[in-house]
């Protein structure tokens, strides 16, 4: 199978380096009997070069569109644009990690009219029914809650008092309060419990968090999700995370504007829920940490691609990943329903 490996791109990608596939797992591939193609720079900015990929068997291709045009598998972070659709041929295989079906609705029938199959990073499912890219990136992001909101705590922005989120003699720990029990928000409580925070951890699985609750910190408090819990934690958390999305694939709202009011000064909203929506009324999708923005003094965090910032462990994580679903993909010929990104239920175009 010709496997196209491309370049990160289109709008809003300030920060997005991660390419699909490592030049060690490239050497597995053609190892496998694979034909796989980089497109010059893939992986430049997760400290990959081109020779990498060469002396792991790889063909350096020098334009995205002959790339596209040769591949059977096309291995990418975000959709495709309805241009680079036309030079494919029909059948061809498309993977981003950005669901397709967040992609507008004119896109989307731009696919299907190019006969394109895109498969979805967040739909791959493995033997044992798990999600591994998808729990992969979520592992990443939580991961990182810690560290982008220990910046957005600093008393170097204006309006900011200056918080220590690791605990010290002689001063209160400083709270946390993750709303989501996935695995994004429970890596990102034993994370921020790792540092010292008092953390409140909220789900309304009430067995999903008996379960954790034996496999966490003692400083991490589980509690049952409600509009009541809610209220009471964001009024003395110093900072808020969201990690929500209800069955349809989709963000509930469940910070308000009433909450942010509430909310301290100086307090910081990480919501990782901004790609599918945003799981608060005043989030809105921003392109780098350097464009977190204040809301009736509490600062966002709001950045669909949390993973791109650490783009070379991300790509080692993705590509580590990916490269049995291309095994399968290349023993079975075609792509598993489960896998199909388009068939998603339907945002607003």
């Amino acid at each position: 199978m010709r496997i196209g490996v491309l370049t990160a791109s289109g709008p809003n990608n300030t920060h997005e380096g991660r390419v699909a596939l490592t030049p060690p797992d490239v050497r597995e591939l053609r190892a496998a009997g694979h034909d796989p193609l980089v497109q010059r720079g893939a992986g430049e900015r997760a400290g990959y070069s081109d020779q990498e990929y060469v002396d792991a068997g790889a063909a350096i291709v020098h334009h995205r569109l002959e790339a596209l045009a040769r591949a059977q598998l096309a291995l990418g972070i975000r959709w495709l644009e309805a241009p680079e659709l036309e030079v494919l041929s029909p059948g061809t295989v498309c993977f981003s990690l950005v669901r397709p079906a967040l992609a507008p609705r004119s896109l989307r029938a731009a696919y299907r009219e190019a006969g394109a199959v895109a498969i979805s990073g967040d739909r791959l499912v493995d033997a044992r029914g798990e999600l591994p890219i998808r729990q992969r990136m979520s592992e990443l992001a939580g991961a990182l809650a810690p560290q982008l909101a220990a910046r957005m705590l600093e008393s170097t922005r204006p309006g900011r008092f200056g918080v220590l989120l690791a605990r010290v003699p002689g001063v209160a720990p400083p709270i946390v309060s993750i709303i989501g029990a996935g695995t994004l928000g429970a890596t990102a409580a034993r994370q921020f419990a790792g540092l010292g925070a008092i953390v409140h951890l909220l789900d309304v699985r009430c067995d999903h968090l008996r379960a954790l609750a034996s496999r966490l910190p003692a400083n991490v408090i589980t509690r049952e999700s409600n509009a009541g819990a809610i209220d009471q934690v964001i009024r003395f958390s110093n900072v808020v995370v969201l990690a929500v999305e209800d069955a349809d694939g989709h963000a509930p709202t469940v910070i308000t504007w009433d909450h942010i009011t509430a909310m301290r000064p100086g307090a910081a909203l990480l919501d990782f829920s901004v790609q599918i929506g945003g799981a608060s009324a005043s989030s809105r999708p921003i392109a780098s940490p350097d464009e977190v923005y204040e809301k009736l003094g509490v600062l966002h965090m709001t950045m669909p691609n949390t993973p791109a910032l650490v783009a070379r462990t991300a790509s080692k994580r993705l590509s580590s990943a990916l490269v049995p679903f291309i095994l399968q993909l290349a023993r079975e010929g075609e792509p598993r329903p489960a896998w199909r990104g388009l068939e998603d239920a339907e945002p607003t175009p």
